[in-house]
């Protein structure tokens, strides 16, 4: 067996007709018992969020993807989906939500939500409640809560102005050059323009191919163009702070336990 390089010699041994590597028995054990004291212990998922509470208040204050006013939407947002959807209870291991919160969380594959809508959809749905949460169920709850106000709070950021979707830290950099009054002018645009968050329009769509209902984000024209412009930029940045925010599992660290 390797492990960052190092080679362990495997012990292996005939029980009857069987036979038994107690090496990778004892490896299986030790992920297992690593998985548990991390996913179902509610301390280290506190220690989590406060992490990441946090992080998401100094990202606000430093005003560089999010302001305070972005992170306040961001949190009212997730407690609005609480509230609508009986504390996420609607939400558990739906993998056909039309829920827009949850569809928007899904495109930017917010705390695995992507790759969790798009795998085993036809399994039974208390199946798949037990199998993505069963180990790691508190983790993946503050996971959830808190990743999931972050992105809502990034994307709000990101407003309208002028044919581009660009936040005031942005206008401030990239408009330096400009009059002072000028790029007062764009800031005071960017208080009142819509944001990249509520032009992401969430409905269904029968498929040509296969004739099923599929849940979408559909753009409006007037800013499809500028959406297309920018969309990985904030696809990258969603990444960056949710995954830096945590210090929590994220899927690939989970499957890697596991």
């Amino acid at each position: 067996m390797n492990l960052y390089n190092v080679r362990r010699n495997a012990y292996v041994s005939n029980w009857g007709p069987v036979k038994i590597n107690w090496t990778k028995f004892a490896g299986v054990w030790k992920n297992t018992a690593t998985a548990l004291n991390l996913g179902a212990s509610p301390k280290v998922a506190l220690v989590g969020f406060i992490s990441t509470i946090s992080e998401f208040g100094l990202q606000a204050l430093t005003k560089k993807y999010y302001n305070p006013a972005d992170a306040r939407f961001g949190i009212k947002e997730m407690a609005l989906n609480l509230l609508k959807t009986g504390g996420g209870i609607n939400n558990i291991a739906n993998k056909n939500s039309k829920d827009p919160f949850i569809v928007k969380m899904s495109y930017f594959n917010v705390a695995g939500m992507g790759d969790k809508m798009s795998k085993h959809t036809n399994r039974n749905r208390l199946v798949n409640a037990i199998v993505d949460n069963s180990i790691f169920g508190f983790l993946s709850t503050v996971d959830f809560l808190a990743k999931g106000t972050m992105m809502a709070s990034i994307t709000h950021s990101y407003r309208f102005v002028d044919g581009e979707f660009i936040t005031k830290n942005e206008i401030q950099s990239k408009y330096h050059y400009l009059p002072k009054e000028e790029r007062a002018k764009k800031i005071d645009q960017h208080s009142t323009a819509i944001s990249l968050y509520d032009v992401m329009k969430v409905r269904t769509k029968i498929g040509e191919k296969d004739g099923l209902e599929h849940t979408i984000i559909d753009i409006d024209k007037q800013y499809k163009d500028a959406f297309n412009d920018v969309i990985e930029k904030v696809r990258s940045v969603v990444e960056k702070l949710t995954e830096q925010a945590d210090g929590m599992q994220t899927e690939l660290q989970k499957s890697a336990i596991m």
